[in-house]
């Protein structure tokens, strides 16, 4: 602890003589130098200096050139974390406001993704009841950001409005309109952080209008990227669905002429097919595979192809095709499921083919029950990838294989013996 004390004491000294010095260099060392003291040690190490107030020091270069600003915008968080009290009565209106009009000036990208990054930092940081009088002046400034539809889109607005909406719940409920924030929110691309968001506003309210109403626009938000136009389902299927406030986004989208229809944007939205619950709409998913997804299958990028085969688990539902009977014919859930296994076997890319197979989960039994879907199985038994071959044989040794199934693989296993063979073997255990 005395040595601690004493290298404190040494460092505080030496900031104290240069704190006057307008040597960019030096001021981003000072700051450094706090940002690390602040971060690792006790605010006593701090109190045997008077001469120096670090907060002050550190808030009074805020408005200095690029790199020292920069530091500044880094070290707010670290600043109310230390000493949270003082911050609140001496710094908090300041960073604030601070953060938020740099942000929204900023010409860099690196200064305004920091200034939205911090403020997150802080909103997670900072007691709520010191934080409402400016729930409105950040509510704007996210509104703006978002609403300039810029690309690449700055991911860390979304990250603020999450901290906000975990924060202060509710209340964000009285203060927005939800509906026009989930709507810019989806059109500035179905990031990771903005499906989190998504299923965080779908958890505000006690009812399942949002909640439905979220997913449905999910879904014509991917199928206007994948086809460029707006998806038509089925309207007996969207009969539990208040419908106006899908229909003013999709008039939104039609008109936004922003909408980013790139490859990276089209992996991103095959994505959230998987990553995002749809259970409200389940119904509509085979079909909207079926005419959406199924031609990236085909396509040359192999990240847009591993998101399709990946959402290949959409295509059938058996428990809700049971109760619907308007879902997917089984003929062409067949003849579908005949191309993935073509792809399980004969696509380029490694993890492509494990995924695919992976995508056959067990609503598809009762149709790799058949001869042809089994021998297209074999076949991937001679894969090169070692868990390849191992999805194909715990697919095939699932209890409604036959025995004539059972008596080929275990010979085809000991015709090309390798020191996984035994471990092979196992996944045949029929009961």
């Amino acid at each position: 602890m005395n040595l601690q004390r004493e290298w404190t004491q040494q460092i505080l000294i030496e900031i104290e003589k240069f704190r006057n010095s307008s040597d960019p260099d030096i001021i981003i060392g000072n700051i450094t130098s706090l940002r690390s003291l602040l971060k690792h040690f006790r605010k006593e190490l701090f109190e045997e200096n008077k001469t120096l107030d670090v907060g002050d020091y550190i808030m009074a270069h805020r408005n200095d050139k690029h790199p020292v600003q920069l530091s500044v915008i880094q070290t707010i968080p670290v600043l109310a974390a230390f000493n949270p009290s003082v911050f609140v009565t001496k710094h908090l209106r300041t960073s604030v406001l601070f953060l938020l009009d740099i942000a929204k000036t900023a010409k860099d990208s690196k200064i305004k993704s920091s200034c939205y990054f911090n403020l997150a930092k802080l909103i997670d940081l900072v007691d709520i009841k010191y934080l409402q009088d400016y729930l409105s002046d950040i509510m704007s400034a996210l509104s703006y950001e978002l609403e300039r539809f810029n690309k690449p889109t700055c991911i860390e607005v979304i990250k603020c409005f999450q901290s906000l909406s975990s924060k202060f719940k509710k209340k964000i409920l009285e203060t927005a309109n939800l509906n026009r924030y989930i709507d810019t929110i989806l059109i500035n691309g179905l990031h990771p952080q903005s499906l989190e968001v998504l299923t965080e506003i779908s958890k505000m309210e006690s009812n399942d209008t949002r909640s439905v109403e979220t997913q449905l626009k999910l879904l014509y938000m991917i199928g206007y990227v994948l086809q460029g136009e707006i998806y038509q389902f089925k309207e007996k299927h969207l009969e539990h669905i208040p419908m106006k406030n899908v229909l003013e986004f999709q008039k939104r989208i039609s008109d936004e002429p922003s909408i980013d229809k790139k490859e990276a944007a089209i992996a991103q939205v095959l994505q959230a097919l998987t990553n995002y619950d749809f259970s409200d709409v389940a119904k509509v998913l085979p079909m909207f595979f079926k005419d959406v997804v199924l031609e990236y299958l085909d396509h040359s990028n192999p990240a847009i192809r591993k998101a399709a085969a990946k959402a290949g688990c959409l295509l059938y539902n058996r428990a809700n095709s049971l109760s619907n009977q308007d879902s997917i014919p089984k003929n062409t859930v067949s003849e579908i499921l005949d191309k993935f296994l073509c792809i399980a076997f004969n696509d380029s890319e490694d993890d492509i083919r494990e995924t695919m197979l992976n995508a056959l989960n067990e609503n598809f039994d009762e149709f790799l029950n058949h001869e042809k879907h089994l021998q297209m199985l074999f076949m991937c038994i001679n894969d090169s990838v070692y868990s390849v071959k191992e999805k194909a044989l715990t697919i095939i040794g699932k209890p409604y294989s036959t025995f004539w199934i059972f008596c080929s693989l275990t010979h085809l296993l000991l015709i090309t013996s390798t020191p996984n063979t035994e471990k092979s073997l196992r996944y045949c255990a029929f009961p």
